[in-house]
């Protein structure tokens, strides 16, 4: 488990919004998607308006997590955001 030790939990949050549900369905349709995708967007957007999420998390490889077909709104705020994250990520 990856922890902050100055504000705690916070990667661990923004992570929960880029990993997608275990027991989604696999046939899951496009408009599903994309609202999913919309809705975890949105809750990224809301971290970091309330600096709960910042540039300094990209250690923790969140773009990466959202290299996921289903993350295609995400994977671009955060690289939107922090172009030099693309550089970064990790494997």
């Amino acid at each position: 488990m990856i922890v902050d030790i100055v504000h705690p939990g916070r990667a661990n949050v923004a992570k929960s919004e880029l990993q997608e549900d275990e027991d989604e369905d696999e046939d899951e349709d496009e408009d599903e998607t994309v609202a999913v995708d919309l809705s975890r967007l949105a809750a990224l957007m809301k971290l970091r308006e309330s600096d709960f999420l910042l540039k300094e998390d990209r250690q923790y490889d969140l773009l990466c997590h959202a290299c996921e077909l289903e993350c295609i709104l995400r994977f671009d705020y955060l690289a939107d955001w922090d172009p030099a994250a693309l550089q970064e990520c990790q494997t």
